[in-house]
């Protein structure tokens, strides 16, 4: 495993590391790929993207969707517009883990200036076992039998997890907007209870649930995940390769002939008929994808016709650009 302290004041010891490891589950192959730092919260907070730091504002986001309620038609591209204007919200956001998809010159000057320290190119973690520890003595203060010490670990095979699954489902994106950093950090936390807290202590559960209690709304949907979804681990870690595989390839006209989405977008694909969607069938299509996906090719062959070319590729772009927003406001619709 490529673990590395750059300058945190916490000793990372060999036992937490193979600790570490052993919480990771199905993503512990990446562990030997990308290279996890560990850095002081100072220089934690200045490689931060400063893009990143945008969040939804519940109380706009709240008010935006009430609007939403008895609306006949709504203009898509304004919709996603007024949303991303809700992203002017910091909350007292303290970052404790990162990664990032390359290191730029800027990440890579901040981090020499800091620790006189050179870091290659390529996929990084970092963590702050700082603000990780900061977690842990929280958490035991509140919770009973949750000791700090294991706190600790566990918090920081929480962060650890939840930054390996971004990995994993790295398609370049890095949050760029609402929709996709509602999915993504979702997801994340979702793979990060099931590999941490899924099976571990009531104390335990307890402590994973207050601490993402008090992260930005992005980050809260993985309690529908987990509340609707099976716990085998081929449906999650299936869900995530799927996310960032559709971005690149934007493989998305199978998912017309399933039928959610094909009554999603009836009906002159009025709004108000994708927020009453339950976006918790995606599991469902998720799981079937592979098994399907032979047989959906050749329907998609079959159908596509000269008489039927022109609608048939029209409600193609309409879910290649469509879907995953509708995904992400229907998590925000549950949250709310």
């Amino acid at each position: 495993m490529k673990m590395e302290n750059l300058n945190s004041g916490v000793k990372i010891t060999e036992s937490d590391e193979l600790f570490l490891g052993g919480r990771a589950a199905e993503l512990t192959p990446l562990l030997f790929r990308v290279p996890v730092y560990w850095v002081s919260p100072d220089l934690m907070d200045r490689i931060y993207p400063p893009e990143r730091r945008r969040f939804l504002h519940p109380e706009c986001l709240r008010e935006m969707l009430e609007s939403l309620e008895n609306a006949e038609e709504i203009n898509w591209e304004a919709l996603l517009e007024r949303i991303e204007r809700c992203r002017d919200w910091s909350g007292g956001f303290a970052a404790v883990g990162l990664y990032l998809s390359r290191i730029g010159e800027r990440t890579r000057e901040i981090v020499r200036e800091e620790t006189g320290r050179e870091i290659p190119d390529g996929p990084s973690i970092f963590i702050a076992p700082e603000r990780v520890e900061e977690w842990a003595r929280e958490a035991s203060a509140e919770i009973p039998f949750f000791e700090p010490d294991w706190g600790f670990r566990f918090f920081l095979a929480k962060v650890l997890v939840h930054e390996l699954a971004h990995a994993y489902m790295d398609g370049g994106r890095n949050g760029r907007t609402f929709w996709e950093r509602v999915i993504e950090e979702s997801l994340a936390n979702a793979f990060a209870y099931r590999s941490v807290a899924a099976l571990a202590s009531d104390a335990e559960r307890m402590a994973f649930e207050k601490i993402t209690s008090q992260q930005p709304l992005e980050y809260h949907g993985w309690r529908l995940f987990i509340e609707n979804g099976p716990f085998s681990c081929e449906p999650w870690i299936f869900a995530l390769s799927f996310w960032g595989k559709a971005w690149r390839r934007r493989s998305t006209f199978w998912l017309w002939e399933y039928g959610p989405l094909r009554r999603l977008l009836g009906d002159r694909y009025r709004y108000y008929r994708a927020l009453r969607w339950d976006p918790w069938d995606l599991l469902t299509l998720l799981r079937k994808y592979q098994r399907m996906k032979r047989e959906i090719l050749e329907i998609h062959r079959r159908k596509i016709i000269e008489s039927r070319e022109r609608e048939y590729r029209e409600k193609l772009e309409i879910i290649g650009k469509f879907f995953w927003p509708h995904l992400a406001l229907n998590i925000l619709r549950a949250l709310a």
